[in-house]
């Protein structure tokens, strides 16, 4: 069936999706018929596409977004041409803005662009479109080949938020679910909000980011008060969360919304991110908090003033400190986040901020600079050859780019600073380590108790104390799987980011403080004791808890020098950026001591084969020590004798496994499609049951 509806497809990402809502609002209010599938709450969602595909002709096809989905906008777009032949495929979103044309008409394979916000571009590309001459050359914001092929970009025309007031159409989502889903680094998920924009763009002109839209434009306060009204009459929330990339660029603009919002009843308190050369001094901070701002948040990027000024960043160390400081008066919790391995960036200007963060005692996480196409310093890289094939360039910076402390190694990593490729690992993380330990032992849960228990086939470590800096009592549950996983509470401050919800500071439950039977404090400080005149060290296990002692110096991380695998549940060359080794190739290596991670496998297996090759094994060391040894294996034991999943899980995979591969390659060796039954049920598995370890 033919029909004139447009299907719009929002890719799977947990954020709120603010830029399609507005998308669907610009379509609802001029009239343009639409199907819309959010992906985040569709089972099977290129199944769903297909399907309706399959079922009516759709006038266009559209999606939107960052360059990340890029694979996913490709795989639509071979859908489109597939299953809905002559319907165009449209893309918009920072994307346009920041590919190139090869990217976009021929990898992506898009028939259309569109720049900038849709309310300028979207309407009036459609009414060209469907007319006879089809005259492209005045649409604001297209991207498109004329009639020789060449690639056009029209400009994009900016909204006048001034004389418009536009409202994102969030009955067209599941907003409860997004509401639940409701997180963020610095308050956790301990409030249920909802985003609204104060206005769009931004006035920085940093190097490393891609502004979504240019300068900072604001909406009337009065249309803002008008909608945090309305948000707050249709759906159950917490607390606003301003979306956009700046709040207002001046302490007077921030005063006049906190007057003016101050005045409204039922008002629900909100959450914003400032610029800190917005100079918010402290009798603006405290009008802030009297307007309900219960946090703010704001950009650090580094503490070396070279450096913030090679950024453009427009502010000084000075500036962030007071920023800071103001804020700590005014008593508004304020955190922000900082930027390693910046163009030309060396190791003294990193100690700088890692210096800057701790002394100010700020809520911050670091971020591993990416080349984002896009941005000044992607340009300059491209244009003086660092980046010699740009799709080759994004299939690894997409592959690659992952948070400083995590699983694989990042051996390709483009490295822009000043710091030597082999090296600058090894630099980064012993300086963010260096932060992160103190966060970690500046804001522990104190009067920290702990227990097990089991229930059905499973086990939930039950954790309680009091948060450090408002006494607020603090609990927090985890759930072992297997053994395996048996600390993975250890650093969950750090790890996931818990906070307080009362004064938005980290927890950091420290299980060797706990106040229990299992000795930790004491086992501890032997521990300590026993590491710190090592100088090549080894761990034995690859787990949840081996995040948390690559982030917390508390066992001389600096001579660590590998990690050996126990099972063969990892197969990866390295993890964090270390070697990941076999018991053979860790005893080549004759490291001095093993620190043993792992609960499961017994260290004496290990000593098996020192003693095979006649070579006196090392000290072995278990991190757990002996009394929480034994509660754990206690446990696991009495699992497995319920039935649990221990023993079920490993071999229950193996055999979907087999199955589903027996499937895939019958299907290959006959040219069969798999049916999207089996690829459905396939990923089914993978995320209920093959993430089980």
């Amino acid at each position: 069936m033919i029909t004139d509806k447009i299907l719009i497809i929002k890719p799977i990402y947990e954020a709120w999706p603010v830029g399609y809502a507005y998308v669907l609002a610009c379509l609802e209010y001029n009239g343009i018929p639409f199907d819309f599938i959010d992906s985040n709450r569709t089972y099977d969602w290129e199944r769903e596409v297909v399907y309706k595909m399959k079922k009516r002709k759709y006038f266009m096809v559209a999606m939107g977004g960052l360059i990340g989905f890029y694979k996913v906008f490709k795989t639509v777009a071979n859908l489109t041409h597939k299953y809905n032949t002559g319907t165009p495929f449209i893309l918009g979103g920072n994307i346009v803005k920041d590919s190139n044309d090869r990217l976009l008409f021929e990898e992506i394979g898009i028939d259309y662009g569109l720049l900038g916000e849709a309310e300028t571009s979207l309407p009036y590309f459609i009414k060209t479109y469907k007319s006879d001459n089809k005259d492209f050359s005045e649409v604001s914001g297209l991207v498109y080949r004329n009639n020789t092929g060449k690639v056009v970009r029209n400009t994009a025309k900016r909204l006048d938020l001034q004389s418009m007031n536009v409202l994102p159409a969030w009955h067209y989502f599941d907003t409860e679910y997004y509401i639940k889903s409701s997180s963020s680094p610095f308050i956790g998920n301990n409030l249920r909000f909802m985003p609204i924009l104060s206005g769009r763009g931004c006035v920085g002109q940093c190097g490393f980011c891609s502004p979504s839209i240019g300068g900072f434009r604001k909406r009337k306060i009065e249309d803002v008060i008008s909608e945090l009204e309305k948000l707050m009459a249709d759906y159950e929330f917490d607390c606003f969360l301003f979306y956009n990339e700046m709040f207002y660029p001046t302490s007077s603009e921030i005063k006049e919304f906190c007057i003016r919002y101050k005045s409204i009843k039922n008002k629900k308190p909100w959450i914003t991110q400032v610029r800190i050369d917005a100079n918010i001094d402290i009798d603006t901070f405290k009008e802030m908090k009297e307007a309900g701002c219960i946090i703010v948040s704001a950009g650090i990027e580094s503490g070396s003033d070279r450096i913030l000024e090679r950024m453009k960043k427009k502010t000084t160390s000075e500036q962030i400190r007071k920023f800071f400081r103001n804020a700590r008066i005014a008593k508004i919790p304020a955190n922000g986040t900082f930027i390693v391995g910046y163009e030309d960036e060396t190791e003294e200007d990193l100690k700088k901020t890692i210096d800057l963060v701790i002394d100010e005692e700020i809520n911050t996480g670091a971020s591993l600079l990416y080349v984002y196409p896009g941005t000044a310093l992607y340009k300059t890289a491209h244009k003086n050859g660092a980046i010699k094939d740009e799709m080759e360039f994004l299939e690894k910076a997409m592959s690659n780019m992952t948070a400083l402390f995590s699983p694989g190694g990042k051996e390709d990593y483009f490295n822009i600073s000043a710091m030597p490729d082999k090296d600058f690992f090894k630099i980064v993380t012993r300086e963010v380590r260096r932060y992160y330990t103190f966060i970690f032992n500046r804001y522990p849960v104190d009067e920290l108790s702990s227990q097990i228990e089991i229930i059905n086939t499973s086990a939930i470590i039950y954790m309680k104390g009091k948060c450090h800096e408002c006494r607020m009592g603090v609990s927090y549950n985890y759930k072992i799987v297997d053994g395996r996983q048996y600390l993975g509470f250890l650093g969950d401050g750090i790890n996931d980011r818990l906070i307080c919800p009362k004064c938005f500071t980290p927890l950091s439950f420290n299980i060797y403080k706990c106040n229990n039977d299992w000795e930790l404090p004491k086992y501890l400080s032997l521990l300590t004791e026993q590491v710190k005149e090592k100088k090549r060290i080894v761990i034995a296990g690859i787990n949840q808890d081996l995040n948390f002692i690559l982030r917390i110096n508390l066992l001389n991380n600096d001579n660590l020098i590998g990690i050996m695998r126990t099972d063969n549940n990892y197969n990866a060359a390295f993890y964090n950026n270390y070697p990941v080794l076999s018991a053979e190739e860790a005893i080549v290596l004759k490291p001095d001591l093993i620190l043993w991670l792992d609960i499961i496998s017994e260290p004496q297996d290990i000593i098996n084969k020192y003693n095979r090759y006649n070579i006196s094994p090392p000290a072995i060391i278990c991190l757990s020590g002996e009394q929480l040894n034994k509660c754990i294996k206690d446990v696991r034991n009495k699992i497995i004798q319920r039935g649990g999943p221990v023993l079920l899980m490993p071999i229950l995979r193996q055999y979907l496994e087999r199955k589903y591969l027996f499937f895939a390659n019958a299907c290959k060796k006959n040219n069969i499609e798999i049916p999207r039954f089996i690829t459905g049920y396939a990923k089914y598995i993978k995320h209920k049951i093959l993430s089980i370890k």
